[in-house]
């Protein structure tokens, strides 16, 4: 897919408007896998002392 020259600001080179794609998609999945798994895990068990309703309240916190 060839983005439309018209659609860039002046001076923006596709290439740039890829690179900074493939950083976003790159980003998005770090960030993704942090919270939901990573994190997660930290919270349970470290903030919460593993108390029954920690995973409900991540749960709650992340809908």
């Amino acid at each position: 897919m060839v983005p439309n020259r018209a659609a860039l600001g002046e001076g923006v080179r596709p290439a740039e408007v890829f690179a900074w794609a493939m950083y976003d998609f790159a980003n998005s999945g770090y960030t993704t896998v942090v919270i939901t798994a990573v994190f997660n895990a930290y919270f349970v068990a470290v903030i919460a002392g593993n108390a029954p309703w920690a995973t409900f309240a991540w749960t709650a916190a992340l809908s």
